[in-house]
């Protein structure tokens, strides 16, 4: 459901209540005309009296590689023997540096904290006995540090938590923490388009293709010359790249895509924004359409154009598996392969400057005299 904010950037909202769903929750996502999402903030809603846990923080905004500060609390109690938290979505933004009882927690006795990080994270709280609570309490003060493994611009602590009463041990509703992360890196993912892959009669469907052994080379270059090497990262049968952990510059880079029989695609990305003299990673996932744009096919030689001297090349090749003028890869160089040619004919490669001007014939001799040498009709 959209809201639309007023002139004063508020709105209202009634939020229907169902007694049966326990808790409720309501999350509102901020958006803005170029539906860019960088804004989500989470309520529950509980019957009250109705035990819970939540966990709260100083810091609403994080960088990997920083440490930060979150308690762990429990609300609508009125004793306590132990508590625990397990953490199993913990891996992948934080580690548990250190836990330690609040010193709220002090003054219904000494507790005791104890850490676990080997296998799922867990943190244990245990009183010296059961102990009288007046209603809530800040339990653990934690630290913790932000890893660098993922990109992500938010990161969430949502542990389960059990507490242990002179009643039995119950689940705790809870609601968990989650941080704005400020990403030290950059990523890339997008689509291989090369048109010699493309299935027959279709514009934008393509064959799965061994990339690993296929000549293909993906470069990301630095506007200093630094070149990352993407080429290992492609992966048999999955027709997209991916790279992650790319240096925040907040200059233009390059993209290269280059393939045997095709025009190379360069493409000027940005690795990073530069927003209020801070650099900030990007993670940028490619449609197939936006900027990631198909390889032309019928650039033999690879010259940048395609001219008389790529149906020579064909020519000198016929019927073997030559990989070079084998453009759409399926063992042998024959029709289709010229078809390329052709059907491109004296195209220029528009990615690429100071190319040579496409040449239609050699010494009286032009495509169709090719094309009739081969037994094919023009």
């Amino acid at each position: 459901m959209f809201v639309n904010m007023d002139k004063d950037g508020k709105f209202s909202e009634n939020v229907v209540m169902y007694p049966d769903i326990h808790p409720l929750s309501f999350t509102v996502k901020g958006r803005d005309v170029a539906v860019n999402s960088p804004v989500m903030k989470q309520y529950y809603f509980v019957k009250e009296g109705t035990p819970n846990a939540y966990i709260t923080s100083p810091t609403k905004e994080v960088t990997m590689g920083d440490t930060v500060k979150a308690t762990l609390k429990l609300d609508n109690i009125s004793s306590l023997s132990s508590a625990s938290w397990t953490f199993a979505n913990l891996d992948k933004n934080f580690e548990i540096v250190d836990a330690k009882p609040s010193a709220e927690l002090s003054q219904y006795g000494e507790a005791k904290v104890t850490l676990t990080n080997s296998g799922t994270p867990t943190v244990q709280l245990d009183m010296p006995s059961t102990t009288p609570i007046n209603d809530k309490v800040a339990a653990v003060d934690l630290t913790l540090k932000v890893k660098d493994s993922v990109f992500t611009t938010s990161a969430k602590l949502d542990p389960t938590v059990s507490v242990t009463t002179p009643e039995g041990t119950v689940n705790f509703i809870k609601a968990g923490y989650t941080w704005g992360l400020l990403s030290t890196f950059s990523e890339i993912e997008g689509p291989l388009n090369a048109e010699g892959f493309l299935n027959p009669g279709t514009t934008n469907k393509y064959k799965n293709v061994d990339w690993p052994n296929s000549g293909a080379s993906i470069n990301l270059t630095q506007s200093n010359g630094t070149l990352f090497d993407v080429t290992p990262n492609l992966v048999k049968d999955v027709n997209r790249f991916a790279i992650s952990k790319l240096p925040l510059t907040g200059d233009l880079w390059s993209y290269e895509f280059a393939l045997p029989g095709h025009f190379m695609v360069k493409i000027p990305m940005m690795s990073g924004f530069d927003y209020e003299g801070t650099i900030y990673g990007q993670q940028k996932k490619l449609a197939t359409s936006y900027f990631i744009k198909t390889a032309v096919a019928g650039d033999v030689n690879q010259d940048g154009v395609i001219d008389i001297f790529d149906a020579q090349e064909i020519q000198k090749v016929w019927e073997t598996d030559n990989r070079a003028a084998d453009i759409n890869w399926d063992g042998i160089v024959d029709a289709t392969d010229i078809k390329f040619v052709q059907s491109n004919y004296l195209k220029v490669n528009p990615y690429v400057t100071n190319l040579p001007t496409p040449v239609d014939q050699v010494n009286g001799k032009t495509l169709e005299d090719i094309l009739k040498e081969l037994g094919i009709a023009s």
